[in-house]
């Protein structure tokens, strides 16, 4: 009996010998390949959760950020209109810096969703191989008890043929 995944079992019927042994190591591989798949795809759902969080962040400050320019640029536009004036220094700084700061917003914000996508990406992988992995222990089951019916019929072969030779119709 070996355990394959939240709250499912693998039982191995058999005998006690080489063919059963065989069958609890794969089990117990697969159990250990699907515990892994399991580990791995929690690791990606957190992960995921925290780039959504900081995507959502990131759009925040860029959404403040052009309002601030737009606020900049309209200030700016008025005032150079209004007083036909040079834009003051330290206005243009804090628009060169907000501006840099959108474009590097945006970029953080492309590669947040390049991550969604990779963590997407392997989440799906994670499923299939989950899926495989239950596809494969149910193949396991259907070989278990397809060997034990073969040997449930040579027994039954061995003792006809025991029968036969203790009633002297053959020899051995």
């Amino acid at each position: 009996k070996n355990q394959i995944g939240e709250g499912e079992v693998c039982y191995v019927e058999g005998s006690e010998g080489d063919a059963s042994d065989a069958d609890r190591h794969r089990c117990a591989s697969l159990q250990k390949r699907l515990d892994a798949a399991m580990d791995q795809v929690g690791e990606l759902e957190r992960s995921l959760e925290e780039a959504e969080e900081r995507r959502l962040a990131a759009e925040e400050r860029a959404n403040d950020a052009e309002l601030k320019s737009a606020e900049a640029d309209s200030n700016r536009n008025s005032v150079v209109d209004e007083n036909k004036m040079e834009i003051p220094r330290d206005l243009r700084i804090k628009l060169a810096e907000t501006e840099r700061a959108n474009r590097e917003l945006q970029r953080e914000n492309d590669v947040l969703k390049s991550r969604v996508q990779d963590m997407i990406q392997h989440k799906e992988r994670a499923a299939t191989s989950q899926r495989r992995a239950q596809q494969l222990e149910q193949e396991l089951h259907h070989v278990t008890r397809q060997l034990e019916e073969g040997k449930e019929a040579q027994l039954g072969w061995m003792n006809i043929r025991r029968e036969i030779v203790g009633e002297g119709l053959i020899g051995e």
